[in-house]
């Protein structure tokens, strides 16, 4: 099922391909859209010819699984070790450190 964002995507370009002659105005008054919305649209279908999604958009995946039982097993053998040095060691950021510390205090 087509998402609503599709859903008005493919509407500006059936009204933009009916009649290329019309205004970007008149295109967004006609779908009750913001006027830079539907030009936007209209761009990307001109350079990529659809109106697909990037791949790669959306919600960020929130951790790596693998990396964070590798984390856990590293400070269940080094207890006392800081936070920048095993985020260092891990190549990620120190709030994933404290978060997935306090997960295992709790």
């Amino acid at each position: 099922m087509a998402s609503k964002e599709e859903i008005n995507r493919r509407k500006v370009i059936s009204s933009y391909l009916t009649n290329p002659n019309k205004t970007y105005s008149a295109v967004a008054k006609e779908l009750n859209m913001p006027r830079t919305t539907v030009s936007d649209i209209i761009k990307r279908y001109r350079e990529t010819k659809t109106t697909e999604r990037k791949s790669g958009t959306g919600k960020r995946e929130r951790g790596n699984v693998t990396r964070e039982k590798k984390i856990r097993s590293y400070y269940d053998r080094h207890p006392n070790a800081s936070v920048g040095e095993i985020a260092t060691k891990f190549q990620t950021v120190p709030s994933n450190i404290c978060r997935i510390k306090k997960n295992i205090i709790f």
